[in-house]
């Protein structure tokens, strides 16, 4: 964060002259606080427009290019202000960017109804809470980091930094309406398994049921003594009563429950793939797994996340 450092060792800086002064002076800026995010009242681009609704539409700033503003300051000297994609809330990761622009407003209209329509819905949950700040948005149709050590083009989905939420459109803009959904869904569920795991505090109440099992051992002769007397609709009957949505047949070193990290996978699969209604109906006569449901999905709003806006 060193523009911050260097913001304030100037601000304290000046202010030891301003102390020893012999004459009061009034201080007065030396220009006004740009936001360079805001589409400018004499801007005329083909985007504009777009631009203006989607901050109407959403509250947030939609850029289409890294670069926000160019001039020159009171002494001539040429000055570039782009988004530093590095910066985020906890760290600054000074990654070297590479990043594509959408040539057309046909383009840029198609990007922009898919994160609006399509992505953004997502990012909200029911109760309100947001998964992420969006000061702005950019969209592009490609994007990524150069690899320091191959100097590779290495390509990412997303990067979500202090001041912009960056997505990479590249395939998403190439698939029907039939087969973009799911690729939604998978980038929103990668997206929950980066900021929540099996170990994360908000699933507490969710693993509470299963916490004597996920300590102890993973198989399953071992929780019920009945257990290779059963047969195999019978075995996935008790593993359903626990709270479970399956367990893994081994003919080696036997049946085993799943791991922590297993059971939060199977439900987050769950949970972005069904609808309520679906799940409810087939789980209907377990209500230890519907109780689990709710406990993942209310974790899910907790972070922001809505899985089923549609």
């Amino acid at each position: 964060m060193k523009p911050h450092i260097l913001a304030i060792s100037t601000l304290l800086f000046g202010s030891a002259f301003v102390g020893c002064s012999d004459e009061s002076e009034t201080l007065t800026p030396s220009g006004p606080d740009v936001n360079y995010f805001e589409v400018p009242a004499d801007y005329t681009g083909d985007d504009a427009q777009l631009r203006r609704d989607f901050y109407k539409q959403t509250g947030s700033y939609l850029i289409f290019n890294d670069l926000l503003w160019t001039g020159y300051d009171v002494y001539g000297n040429y000055h570039e202000e782009r988004i530093d994609f590095n910066w985020n809330i906890v760290s600054d990761n000074f990654s070297t960017y590479q990043i594509g622009y959408f040539e057309t407003l046909e383009d840029k209209e198609k990007a922009t109804a898919i994160f609006r329509d399509e992505f953004l819905p997502y990012l909200e949950s029911p109760s309100g809470k947001k998964a992420f700040d969006l000061f702005s948005v950019g969209l592009f149709p490609s994007l990524g980091t150069i690899n320091s050590s191959t100097k590779r083009f290495v390509r990412t989905d997303y990067i979500n930094s202090w001041r912009c939420f960056a997505l990479n459109l590249d395939e998403l803009m190439e698939m029907d309406d039939y087969d973009r959904p799911y690729e939604v869904r998978s980038l929103i569920q990668d997206m929950i398994q980066k900021i929540m795991d099996a170990e994360s505090p908000e699933l507490a109440e969710f693993q509470a049921p299963l916490e004597e099992i996920f300590q102890g051992s993973a198989y399953c002769e071992d929780y019920f003594d009945d257990w290779l007397d059963l047969s195999d609709d019978e075995k996935y009957e008790r593993v359903y009563e626990l709270g479970f949505l399956t367990y893994y047949p081994s003919s080696w070193y036997g049946d085993e429950f799943p791991y922590r990290k297993s059971d939060f996978r199977n439900y987050l699969n769950a949970v972005m793939n069904q609808t309520r209604e679906e799940f409810y109906e087939e789980w209907a006569d377990y209500p230890l797994i519907l109780q689990r449901y709710e406990l993942f999905v209310e974790a899910l709003d907790n972070l922001g996340f809505n899985p089923n806006p549609f």
